[in-house]
């Protein structure tokens, strides 16, 4: 079986889904769409937040909500420059 990068893994619909969502930037995601989108288990995102190293978020009653525009900078702020 050849090694597969951590997109390829994710079916095509699901693929398709994240490239034509047209994000709201009054909107909030909760933690399970962050790891769908980002490709690591639910439970490392709650790992990082513990430690500080997910992106900001916002409890609301029991579940956590990160704002868009907070996702968007995570993700800017932790890319790694390709050699």
């Amino acid at each position: 079986m050849a090694k597969c990068k951590k997109w390829q893994l994710l079916s095509r619909t699901s693929k398709a889904k994240i490239r034509s969502r047209k994000f709201d930037m009054n909107k909030f995601l909760s933690f399970e769409e962050i790891s769908e989108h980002v490709g690591i288990p639910l439970r490392t995102l709650y790992y990082l937040q513990k430690q500080g190293l997910a992106p900001v978020a916002y409890k609301f009653g029991k579940a956590y909500r990160v704002h868009i525009s907070d996702y968007a900078n995570w993700l800017v702020l932790n890319r790694v420059p390709m050699r």
